[in-house]
């Protein structure tokens, strides 16, 4: 994870703990392997976190979480999901895709 736009920090980490599920590995192993997943920007925020909360997986995650999406609300995504438009050639599937993700931002509690 680079920290860039394109790349959304959630849905990266949503992966990453689907892999750390599966793997067994302590805290401290998992924490390893996520600082190794960081490139470029991200790199430089979570060497940061590290020197506050080297050994507190869930306080580091809750500190990348908030520094990736910290200012972001569930108003401005409703805002943007009633806004939402099918882009022209878009496909169906593509644009549900779209507003559920979108919604899941607006809604967190009621999303399942």
């Amino acid at each position: 994870f680079s920290g860039g736009p394109i790349t959304r920090f959630d849905s990266w980490l949503e992966s990453f703990e689907s892999i750390v599920d599966e793997s067994g590995w302590s805290n401290e192993k998992i924490i390893q392997m996520l600082r190794a997943k960081f490139t470029d920007r991200a790199f430089s925020v979570i060497q940061a976190i590290l020197k506050e909360n080297p050994d507190d997986y869930a306080a580091i995650k809750e500190s990348l979480l908030d520094h990736f999406h910290g200012d972001e609300n569930a108003d401005l995504y409703l805002k943007k999901f009633n806004k939402a438009k099918r882009k022209p050639g878009e496909k169906i599937v593509d644009y549900a895709h779209r507003l559920q993700e979108i919604f899941k931002r607006a809604y967190p509690m009621g999303y399942g």
